[in-house]
């Protein structure tokens, strides 16, 4: 089941992305509704957060500011740590925190502090440490929402998109979440577990037989770039399949936006290695900023079109919501697709689902099961030829009707 991995950056990904999110939008949630589309989000959450680059590995680690005293004479350098009133707490690089009237500052010093306290800790313009929540003020127009989007998504801070929807939004999208996973029994994770194991461990094991098989449609050229990538490119496998995500206890217990912050910077941190193994003309060139163009219609509507490497995509009508700015295709049908969602999963019964996916499985894992075995070049080759022919036999079949039910 390897094949050729072409790999782009997720800026890149970004790009395509946004000139097909308006379309795609209507596709998806006519054909599967918002229970999907919330799936889409979170897991693997990558589809949503790669294309929209959700909090990616930026180092957390961001310079400190330089505050300098009222007479102009001394500068130091520190973190802001709070303002309360007139007093500014500053953390030295030592780590120790002193605490100074503002009036001892000079006039920058102090309107830095201000600004620092009203942004939560970070300047206007500046970008958010990943992961940090993307502070959205009050009143904003349709131009300045658009411009935090785009500032922090040109710094692969993607989380912005979680943080960009109102809070009532947010909690719905987490009660979706945690009213599906509760419906996963900790049984049915561990068959998945199991077989996410044994596809790693075969991966890892059968190398030098996957490189050297003649079965697999893989050309030269992309045979020498796969030997290269290899070992990168299962780790992003693994980074792709999180052993947390095996634990239904840590899906019920971890909030949906840390959830996928950890899988993105894990996800990003296996890109970042796997493309460093590819050849030149493979990695990342100088990208071309997001941009976008916004035409105001009224006070609370506007037009919004996305500029991908200077060619503006289709245009799409946004309104103000909760002091925040959502285009209608997602806000007209949130509320009754919410509700939608929330009533089919609460009819799920946890049994079925345990059943459907140990079908699934007992189907994977005998295709694995196949490959993993092979002893030899030879056996691995007509091991790979029987796979396939199974995987074909299997989807004509619709991929596991009528097999045996799983052991429980």
């Amino acid at each position: 089941m390897v094949g050729a991995i072409e790999f782009r950056s997720c800026h890149h990904f970004n790009e395509k992305f946004v000139m097909m999110l308006r379309p795609l939008w209507r596709f998806v949630s006519k054909r599967f509704g918002l229970t999907t589309i919330l799936l889409w989000l979170a897991v693997p959450c990558y589809h949503v957060a790669m294309p929209c680059q959700i909090a990616f590995a930026q180092d957390k680690s961001e310079a400190a500011d330089a505050w300098t005293d009222s007479s102009g004479a001394k500068t130091i350098t520190a973190d802001f740590v709070k303002l309360e009133g007139v007093s500014l707490t500053l953390r030295r690089p030592d780590g120790k925190e002193v605490t100074l009237p503002l009036s001892k500052l000079d006039d920058k010093s102090r309107l830095k502090a201000r600004a620092l306290a009203k942004n939560g800790g970070r300047l206007p313009g500046s970008v958010a440490k990943a992961g940090a929540t993307v502070e959205f003020p009050s009143a904003l127009t349709a131009q300045e929402f658009m411009d935090i989007i785009l500032r922090e998504l040109n710094q692969k801070n993607a989380i912005v998109v979680w943080d960009a929807l109102p809070a009532s939004k947010q909690k719905q999208v987490q009660g979706v979440m945690k009213l599906a996973t509760s419906k996963i029994e900790q049984r049915t994770l561990a068959l998945v577990q199991k077989f996410r194991n044994e596809l790693i461990a075969t991966l890892k094991s059968k190398k030098q037989f996957i490189l050297s098989s003649k079965a697999l449609p893989i050309q030269p050229e992309q045979r020498a770039i796969l030997t290269k990538s290899y070992d990168a490119g299962v780790g992003l496998i693994e980074a792709f399949l999180p052993l947390e995500w095996m634990d239904a206890n840590y899906l019920q217990k971890t909030e949906l936006r840390d959830l996928v912050n950890t899988f993105l910077v894990s996800v990003q941190a296996k890109s970042d290695a796997l493309e460093k193994t590819l050849p030149p003309a493979l990695q990342t060139m100088s990208q071309v900023p997001m941009a976008a163009t916004v035409k105001n219609i009224s006070s609370t509507e506007a037009s919004i079109a996305m500029v991908v490497s200077g060619q503006p995509g289709p245009e799409s009508k946004f309104v103000s919501t909760e002091g925040r700015w959502l285009p209608t295709e997602l806000l007209d049908p949130w509320d009754s697709s919410i509700a939608t969602a929330n009533q089919t999963l609460q009819a799920v019964d946890p049994k079925q689902i345990h059943q459907m996916v140990g079908q699934g499985m007992f189907f994977a894992n005998s295709l694995l099961g196949t490959i993993s075995t092979a002893e030899t070049q030879e056996d691995f080759d007509q091991a790979i030829e029987q796979v396939m022919s199974m995987a074909r036999a299997g989807m004509g079949a619709g991929m596991g009707a009528g097999m045996p039910a799983p052991a429980r």
